[in-house]
């Protein structure tokens, strides 16, 4: 996983831009937006994936949604990586809150 730029605040979140995971970005499986949204991806479980990323038991994300329906995106499942060709939006940028 990949990072343009990562910042950390003291006592509410890690913010990743630009996550991308083998130079794909994340499905959203939802409709564009291009805004801040809490709304979890059917196609991976971010919850889940800021849990591991940051050793927490947090439970709320947001996820910046950013219209682009013409690449693979990647998945993480059970701790897997994978791939999926959704159609839909990408999730650009991601807050895992503590």
């Amino acid at each position: 996983m990949t990072c343009s730029s990562v910042v950390n605040t003291n006592l509410s979140y890690t913010k990743c831009d630009d996550l991308q995971e083998g130079g794909l970005y994340a499905p959203n499986g939802i409709t564009c937006k291009n805004a801040w949204s809490t709304t979890q991806s059917s196609y991976w479980s971010t919850i889940a994936f800021c849990q591991a990323f940051l050793n927490s038991n947090n439970t709320y994300i947001q996820a910046y949604y950013d219209c682009n329906t013409s690449q693979t995106r990647f998945t993480w499942s059970n701790g897997v990586w994978g791939t999926t060709n959704d159609k839909m939006d990408i999730k650009k940028n991601l807050r895992c809150y503590y």
